[in-house]
C-alpha cells in the first residue's frame, strides 16, 4: 500500500507530469498513472493517498468519471482537476465532486495554491469557501458575486475566471467592481486576503 503522504497523479502527458513532479518536488511521492484503465486499478489496490490531480481527457475514458470512482470510495479525496477545456458543464460536474480546478497550459499557479492549501490542513479549502459564502451574505453579495469570490480563491486571473463562468472578461470587471464596492475595499486581491485570514482563524 502506498503511503498516505503520496499523490496519485492520472496524466497521460509525459510533460505535464514532469511539471507536476518539479513543482511537488520531494513533499510527496507521485503515483502516475496514465489510463483511466489504470487509475481503476490502482483504486482497487486499496491504496491511501493524500490528493488527487486528474486530468479530464484521457486515452481511454473521461478523468471525471474516474474521480468520481475514488470520491465514493474515499469520500473527503482532495483533488485538482487539470485540463486544456473550459466547458462549464465539466467545471459544475469537477465543483460538485469537491475538487479544485486549473486550466492548462497556465496551471502551475493554480497547482502552487492546490499545494499551499493541501500542507496549511485538510479543511482549509471549505473554510475559506465557507468564509466567502459567509463574507457575501455580510456584504450583500449576489450569487455571481460569491461565484466570483470563490473562483478567486483559487487564484485564478480574470480571464481564467470568465472562462469558468461562461461570461466575457468584462462581465467579470463588472461584478469585481460590485464586490469591491460593497465591500469598500481597493483590489479583489485584498478581498480575497481578508476571507483568507478569517478562514486561518475558524
Amino acid at each position: 500500500m502506498d503511503a498516505p503522504s503520496a499523490i496519485l497523479v492520472v496524466e497521460d502527458n509525459d510533460d505535464v507530469v514532469r511539471s507536476i513532479r518539479r513543482v511537488v518536488g520531494g513533499d510527496h511521492p507521485l503515483v502516475v498513472a496514465g489510463t483511466a484503465k489504470r487509475a481503476l486499478e490502482v483504486l482497487e489496490t486499496g491504496s491511501d493517498f493524500v490528493a488527487a490531480i486528474m486530468d479530464i481527457k484521457l486515452p481511454d475514458g473521461d478523468g471525471l468519471d474516474v474521480l468520481e470512482r475514488f470520491c465514493a470510495r474515499k469520500p473527503g479525496l482532495r483533488a485538482l482537476v487539470l485540463t486544456a477545456f473550459s466547458d462549464p458543464d465539466f467545471i459544475n460536474r469537477a465543483q460538485q465532486l469537491g475538487a479544485e480546478y486549473a486550466c492548462k497550459p497556465r496551471y502551475v499557479a493554480g497547482l502552487r495554491a492546490f499545494l499551499s492549501r493541501l500542507h496549511s490542513g485538510g479543511n482549509l479549502v471549505e473554510r475559506e469557501r465557507h468564509a466567502a459564502r459567509a463574507y457575501g451574505r455580510t456584504h450583500g453579495l449576489t450569487d455571481r458575486e460569491v461565484e466570483v469570490l470563490l473562483l478567486s480563491l483559487e487564484d485564478l486571473s480574470r480571464a481564467e475566471i470568465a472562462q469558468r463562468l461562461g461570461v466575457t472578461p468584462e462581465t467579470v470587471k463588472t461584478h469585481v467592481g460590485a464586490i469591491l464596492e460593497k465591500t469598500t475595499l481597493a483590489t479583489l486581491g485584498e478581498v480575497v486576503r481578508t476571507l483568507r485570514a478569517q478562514a486561518r482563524r475558524t
